[in-house]
């Protein structure tokens, strides 16, 4: 068996193009599992930390409807104080939606599939989830909408990949280039923007990137890792793995200017798009249009 693939008896979505094999479980939260692009498994994992889920660890997995953490699992918004169900420690992370099952919408197609969860019951303002997986001849794109038909509500997305450290030919290279980072207030969360990039290796939240982040492995192909969102969580502590990973805002921002609020008719959106194309003009433009 593969690495990264499931047990043969796991419902898996497989998307297929001339370079690439796409594995999805939609039951393990929506998790991409697998892309093995030219042959080489380019999904890693980590190795779990105590008293943090393992779902963290593995795969690349959406964040909804809050990416990152929450401090201390609680926020307001229009006037009310709310609370989440704590998971690291006392607070809350990188949302409700990685390790419960999601509903495949559309099967599929050999080159497309849409999954879908409901929020009733783990969010007190109930909406849904939807990620699109789209796999074409030069790449994988995968889009996140959080939306609520009923009621206004604060908001924010992400999505969590897991990238492998080394296919075999040495470590990873990857480029990332931002202009600033959320350094940590007196609390330790991410609040005070700088153009102190903070010291190596990252786990660090930054914005104002001048290209999209690209990852070369040796020997494999290079990836960009292009995103409508200009926030982004870099990882890079553990040996096996390392993440770069798009949010729409950092982390504990639910109820403040810097999260979005979804409104009946106004979803969320967040478009990712991993990139093995020809080399092209690759300057973030925010809320691009990602092919």
């Amino acid at each position: 068996m593969r690495e990264g693939y499931p047990d043969d008896d796991v419902v898996t979505e497989i998307l297929c193009s001339d370079r690439a094999v796409v594995a999805i479980v939609p039951h393990d939260g929506g998790r991409l599992v697998s892309l093995e692009l030219d042959g080489a498994e380019l999904i890693g994992r980590g190795t779990p930390e105590a008293g943090l889920p393992p779902g963290w660890y593995h795969g690349s997995f959406p964040m909804a409807p809050y990416a990152g953490r929450v401090k201390d699992a609680t926020f307001r918004f229009d006037g009310t104080t709310y609370r989440l169900p704590p998971n690291a420690g006392p607070h809350a992370g990188h949302g409700l939606v990685f390790d419960v099952p999601w509903s495949t919408v559309t099967p599929s197609t050999g080159s497309r599939v849409v999954l879908a969860t409901p929020l009733d019951g783990r969010w007190p303002f109930g909406g849904t989830v939807e990620q699109v997986v789209a796999l074409d001849g030069t790449g994988l794109s995968v889009t996140l909408t959080l939306s609520n038909d009923d009621r206004p509500m604060p908001g924010a997305l992400g999505f969590h990949p897991w990238f492998r450290r080394d296919l075999g030919h040495g470590p990873a290279r990857f480029s990332f280039e931002p202009t600033r980072r959320f350094a940590p207030a007196a609390d330790g969360f991410p609040r005070l923007l700088s153009v102190d990039l903070g010291e190596r290796p990252w786990d660090d939240v930054f914005t104002e990137v001048r290209r999209w982040p690209s990852v070369t492995w040796p020997g494999g192909p290079t990836v960009h890792i292009e995103s409508t969102s200009d926030t982004w969580i870099v990882y890079e502590r553990q040996e096996s793995g390392f993440c770069i990973e798009p949010i729409t805002g950092p982390p504990d921002s639910l109820g403040t200017a810097r999260a979005a609020v979804v409104r009946p008719g106004e979803p969320l959106v967040l478009a990712m798009r991993l990139d093995w194309g020809p080399e092209r003009q690759r300057t973030p433009r925010r809320q691009a249009r990602l092919r």
